[in-house]
């Protein structure tokens, strides 16, 4: 996957969004229509996230930082203070 990835970063980027977003609006479609028990209710908020952990995700694996301890705290645009 990783290899795949880095040589069609764009085409990992969408089946990374497809993967983490579509599951959760056809069980959302589906529950509209009485086909399946309804999703909870934060769930299809939460769906617009999908898009940025892939967008991280493959960004971490295309310049080969995910591996990396700090990879995490880049995106991270503040620090906790442990008193």
């Amino acid at each position: 996957m990783t290899s795949a990835a880095r040589r069609y970063p764009v085409l990992a980027g969408f089946v990374m969004m497809f993967v983490l977003t579509w599951p959760v609006d056809l069980w959302a479609a589906a529950a509209s229509h009485g086909w399946a028990v309804a999703p909870p209710p934060i769930l299809p908020l939460l769906v617009g996230y999908g898009f940025v952990a892939a967008a991280v995700l493959v960004t971490g694996i295309v310049d080969q930082l995910i591996f990396r301890p700090g990879f995490v705290r880049r995106f991270v645009c503040f620090e906790y203070v442990v008193q």
